[in-house]
């Protein structure tokens, strides 16, 4: 008997997940995050069991930092990081998610948790659209892998 699941009974077990959820979100280029954040807090607000905390900051530099306050305070958290970053002339977005990514990636070490990266570097306005607004969106797919996150974690820890 195989132990893959059909979309639909994959979809009705993730909405049976417990726990909670944050998400940092990136004020910087707001229209794109506001779309990847509405798009996740639509996804998860079908798991009745799920708390959900929105924390706003003002770029995609700082999610690592409060991601780091937020863990110490709870390190059994789940998080979602939702940023979007645009290729420049210059080093600097790219070293701006670079860091992002590597420290968050410390952090879910660290505190043996699961960040859910959806910090997005971008070249164009166009490629921002498809991936937060349009079919490859990538806040639905943020939120799901949270689920997915909140019920295997709590089954390794035997909750």
């Amino acid at each position: 008997m195989s132990d893959w699941k059909s979309k639909e009974d994959l979809a009705e077990d993730l909405f049976s997940a417990k726990g909670k959820i944050t998400i940092i979100a990136s004020l910087f280029n707001k229209e794109y995050v506001d779309a990847l954040l509405e798009n996740s807090l639509a996804e998860l607000k079908q798991a009745k069991d799920v708390k959900i905390e929105v924390i706003r900051v003002s770029g995609a530099f700082e999610i690592p930092a409060f991601a780091s306050i937020c863990l110490a305070k709870n390190p059994k958290l789940v998080m979602i990081a939702l940023g979007v970053v645009f290729q420049g002339e210059t080093a600097h977005a790219k070293l701006i998610t670079q860091s992002a990514t590597n420290s968050l990636q410390n952090l879910a070490i660290q505190y043996q948790t699961v960040l859910i990266h959806q910090i997005l570097f971008l070249k164009n306005k166009e490629e921002a659209k498809e991936r937060c607004m349009g079919k490859l969106n990538r806040g639905k797919e943020a939120a799901q892998a949270s689920l997915y996150t909140l019920k295997t974690l709590a089954n390794l820890r035997g909750e």
